[in-house]
């Protein structure tokens, strides 16, 4: 997030990409203490093929977000930015194919910040799906990818065990991870993250990143 990316006004930041969102382009407006946020979705043909409820409904930062396409969300990318200076967090989904079929959603239901993501595809998930739960105070989570058919060829797991906030990171595949590999990053004692899946097809499908650069366990 770049300074120049802000509105001085509300201190959110603009997403216009011309080359990626040509379509549109998505702004957030993050104004209450507690972190309230409004968003607004401009798009030059009326926003015929899709429409998104955002919803956070609690002070303590839990938060739901879905986005629903008629037409399968054929060409975009989404990035959330939350400005100010507790619970930041950078999400982006890049993916040459223009994520033709699937939704987003995430939930936010614990004080704690635990989180769960699920991506669901139209043909019901079944190259996989995704779940994130991060169930301790102290911000140890798991991540394991579900695969209907068996996870044949991957999953992931994650385990942060220690009260620093260091973690291990470990993929079991049976294919011996013959088409990808994932690096974490966690550089900071105040439990900033980076995550990149990266293909060895160059990301042809997708690629995920998250960028926590406050130290108050931001996401």
């Amino acid at each position: 997030m770049s300074i120049s990316n802000i509105n001085p006004q509300t201190g959110s930041e603009r997403n216009d990409d011309s080359q990626s969102n040509y379509k549109f382009h998505i702004t957030y407006d993050n104004s209450r203490a507690n972190y309230n946020f409004q968003i607004r979705y401009d798009n030059s043909q009326s926003n015929y093929p899709f429409h998104k409820t955002y919803g956070n409904s609690r002070a303590n930062y839990n938060f739901q977000i879905r986005y629903d396409n008629s037409q399968s969300n054929y060409n975009f990318h989404i990035t959330y930015d939350n400005s100010r200076a507790n619970y930041n967090f950078q999400i982006r989904y890049d993916n040459s194919q223009s994520n033709y079929n699937f939704h987003i959603t995430y939930d936010n239901s614990r004080a704690n910040y635990n989180f769960q993501i699920r991506y669901d595809n139209s043909q019901s998930n079944y190259p996989f799906h995704n779940t994130y739960d991060n169930s301790r105070a102290s911000y140890n989570f798991r991540i394991r990818n579900d695969n209907s058919q068996s996870n044949y060829s991957f999953h992931i797991t994650y385990d942060n065990s220690r009260a620093s906030k260091n973690f291990r990171i470990r993929n079991d595949n049976s294919q011996s991870n013959y088409n990808f590999h994932i690096t974490y990053d966690n550089f900071r004692a105040n439990y900033n993250f980076r995550i990149r899946n990266d293909n060895s097809q160059s990301n042809y499908s997708f690629h995920i990143t998250y960028d926590n650069s406050r130290a108050s366990y931001n996401f």
